[in-house]
Order: structure tokens, then sequence, then C-alpha cells
């Protein structure tokens, strides 16, 4: 048995409960009884009920309250299988892990900031193929298109700076092997999202950019950093926290470059998005923006559904409170003063 509304189960604590109220309230009655009258009285004084009445009509009322709790958290059992069709856009997200990613304008890191708002876009994917690319000076893909969501959060956990060996930064050759990546797929459902502080050491990206636009891929970019600029903390040579220096011995600040990456995404139709708040924006930016995109048939799966079957206990409790409603509080012929006084 499967349950549709499972939070609803704690709702079955309310039967109990009603039965422990009306257990009370038959005490408290019996009790107000002997204040009344003797106890040799008692009898004449509730001739005309019937204790056994009383019983099942609590019992029903009780019965009757948890089926109620079952029918909400919808009880399913017996299953059909359904053909779905399934559609989606390619994403391929490229993650950039220079050392200037260990920057801490953006919180935590560049580095952990990307990959927190990464993993929440994930969390926010419906039948879209989604795929990884660690770059720096060199481009290494973690994690080829897939539906499995899980498989790539597990994967996402990779992304590290230094996890790439050559040093750099080349987002004109991450661009390309995410190009590489698309071939076989239909070029209109093409998304590529880039999140770098857009220092680019490597290729000519806009030249890579348009070879990406000619594929049919549009490059949606999210710079990391600010243009004020921020120092690079890295581990000593005696595992304490210093700060990267260059060859001459100058310690290196890095900067958001916000012109190349808006420049990629407007040659291919895409878009850039500045982080704000703290916060990258990179679900809003699938929100409002690639999820928009057209998307394509990735294939029919067969889905098992199963049978809602909520109406068999509702229809039970409507029984059950109909019973309750119609069962006599006392015996029939019994005299209307002796009901009166029970």
């Amino acid at each position: 048995m499967h349950w549709g509304s499972p939070s609803f189960l704690w709702l079955l604590a309310l039967a109990p409960a009603v039965a422990l109220f009306l257990r009370w309230a038959d005490g408290r009655r019996r009790r107000a009884l002997g204040v009344f009258a003797d106890e040799p009285l008692h009898g004449a004084l509730i001739r005309g009920t019937r204790r056994g009445l009383r019983r099942a009509r609590a019992a029903a009322l009780v019965l009757a309250v948890a089926l109620v709790a079952v029918a909400l958290a919808e009880p399913k059992w017996g299953y059909r299988w359904r053909r779905v069709a399934r559609q989606g856009i390619d994403i391929v997200i490229a993650i950039d892990t220079s050392k200037s990613m260990l920057a801490t304008d953006v919180k935590p890191s560049r580095i952990e900031r990307a990959r927190m708002e990464v993993r929440e876009l994930i969390d926010h994917l419906r039948g879209d193929r989604v795929a990884i690319i660690a770059f720096a000076g060199g481009s290494h893909v973690l994690c080829p298109l897939t539906l499995d969501y899980r498989a790539a959060e597990l994967l996402l956990r990779a992304v590290r700076v230094g996890g790439v060996p050559l040093g750099g930064t080349d987002i004109a050759g991450a661009v390309d092997k995410a190009v590489r990546m698309f071939e076989g797929s239909e070029r209109k459902h093409r998304a590529l999202v880039i999140l770098s502080d857009g220092e680019d050491h490597g290729g000519d990206l806009p030249a890579a950019a348009e070879r990406a636009r000619e594929q049919g891929v549009r490059i949606f970019a999210v710079g990391i950093g600010s243009a004020g600029g921020e120092l690079i903390p890295v581990e000593g040579a005696d595992g304490g926290r210093e700060f990267l220096k260059d060859r001459d011995g100058a310690v290196v600040q890095t900067r958001l470059d916000e012109r190349t990456l808006q420049h990629a995404a407007l040659v291919t139709g895409g878009a850039y998005v500045y982080p704000a708040g703290g916060r990258l924006g990179l679900v809003d930016l699938y929100r409002d923006t690639i999820s928009a995109m057209e998307k394509k048939e990735l294939g029919e799966a067969q889905r098992k559904v199963f049978e809602n079957r909520y109406q068999w206990p509702l229809a039970a409790a409507l029984l059950l409170l109909c019973i309750e409603a119609v069962l006599p509080a006392a015996r029939r012929g019994a005299r209307p003063e002796a009901r009166g006084a029970a």
C-alpha cells in the first residue's frame, strides 16, 4: 500500500483522543448522577437508557474519525501502467575551478557558492538532461548529459579548486567542450550555463561563443565576484593561511570581469546574471529564461500509477456517522420522564 499524503496520518491520534473524551464525559455524567440521587435510585433514573447503545454510538464515532484520517492520507493500492512522454532541455553547467574562485567576496567563497546554487538548480529540474564540466586552464567532464539527478549531485561534490590539473582560466575551452557534448541533440534545445569570475587567460572566448551560436547553443553566464577585487586565500608552506602571490611576489587581486561573460551571452542569445544579495540567482535564471526555451522529446517511459482508494474509508466513515446519528440513546417504550432524567 502507498500513501498520497502520509502527513495526514498523524490525525489518527484524534481517534484515541475522542475515545478518551467520551469516556471522560460518561464518567462525569455518572458523578453528576451520584450528586443528584443516592445509588439505590440510579436504576430508576436511567431505566430508559441502555449502556450498550451508548458504547456502540461512541465506537462508531471513534472509528469514523480514524477512517476520515485514513481517507485524507490518500491510501493507494493496485496500479496500472501509463506511457509518459518526457520533454526537456539539454543543460550543460560549466563551473570555474581556478584559484581565483577561492576568493570570499561571495560567501562562503566563490566556489562554494557556485556549488551550492548548482545543487539547488538540479533539485528544481524536471525532465531536463543535465551535465557538469569543471574547468580551469583545461576542461574536464564530471557528468555527461543525464536524467539521473541524484548521480549529478553526487558528481558535483568533485567540483573543487585544484581538481583540474592545468592552472589558469580557459573559458573558451570550456565552451568548446560543452558544444561537443551537445552533438547528436537538436540544436534549439541547448543551454550552456557558465559560472565564473570572467577572468579568461586562455583561448579566444568571442570566437568560441560564435561557434556555440552556430551550433544552436545559448550561453547563460553567471558572474561570481566583485568588480572591486578580492585577495585569494591559499594555504602557506607552514600550513597557515596566506594570500596568493604572482611570480614577482606581489599579492594577486582577482576582479569580476563582466564584459567577457556578457559578450558571450549576448552573441548566443542567452543572458547574463550578476549576483545580488549574496545569491547568484541561478534558480531564478532557470525559471524565468532557460525553462521557457522550447523543449524536445526525450523519449517515452512506462510509469506505474497507483490507484487512489480514499473513497472506501471515506464512505465507511460517512456510513458510521449515519449509524451513530440514528442509534437511539434509550430503549423504545421508555417513559419520557426517565429518558429526560438520563
